[in-house]
């Protein structure tokens, strides 16, 4: 079986969740694939990938099958020696909104082109004619928030990245970005009881992510 796997959540998920998998169906060969959504999307479609796991907005998907998992919202974070901080929240309690204007001036590390968190990105600046500097570009989402808790920049990412730390200051953002977390594949196509089952413990691994009380 073919998982296509996006580098912002993918590969972080497979490992996660891969061993309770193999226990259940250690015959199945699993082949995972790193790749941006675009390039999953156009896999599919071409029968070369089982399933893709994508990270997407609505106005992203194509005409093949998708299968919901959760949705979860894109927040700012800034360090805490910003002087706007103290307008910020923390984590538990409901984020102060604010426009991505207030830091037009201030360097950001943000993911890399390809990327639907750089894509969304993308599309809040230009939606607010702003073009902060770009310090950083990365594939991951975990260096985002490193950047930020030391203090070097501010940056967008999904609120399951974030951590209770002194040194950050969270915000929602004006236009409220969401993305999805989906499983996907060709229209048309049987998934087998194997597939069927990795996307069921797919589904509980973002069950767990996005509840850490749990």
């Amino acid at each position: 079986m073919t998982l296509g796997l996006t580098p912002e959540r993918g590969t972080e998920m497979f490992a996660a969740i891969y061993p309770t998998f193999y226990k259940k169906y250690p015959a199945i060969k699993i082949e995972p694939i790193e790749l941006t959504v675009k390039q999953q999307q156009y896999e599919i479609a071409q029968g070369k990938i089982d399933i893709g796991f994508l990270t997407l907005q609505s106005s992203q998907k194509t005409n093949d099958e998708y299968i919901h998992i959760c949705s979860e919202e894109i927040i700012l974070g800034v360090p805490i020696s910003h002087p706007l901080a103290h307008l910020g929240g923390k984590l538990g309690e409901k984020l102060p909104s604010i426009s991505l204007k207030c830091f037009e001036n201030d360097n950001f590390a943000i993911m890399q082109k390809g990327s639907t968190l750089r894509e969304i990105y993308d599309n809040l600046i230009t939606g607010e004619e702003i073009f902060p500097p770009i310090l950083l570009e990365t594939r991951s989402c975990h260096t985002l928030f490193d950047m930020v808790v030391e203090g070097i920049c501010c940056s967008v990412f999904p609120i399951s990245y974030a951590k209770h730390n002194s040194n950050i200051s969270y915000f929602s953002i004006k236009q409220n970005p969401v993305w999805e977390i989906a499983a996907s594949y060709k229209k048309g196509c049987y998934l087998s009881g194997a597939a069927k089952e990795f996307i069921t413990i797919c589904s509980d691994y973002w069950i767990r992510k996005m509840s850490p009380s749990l």
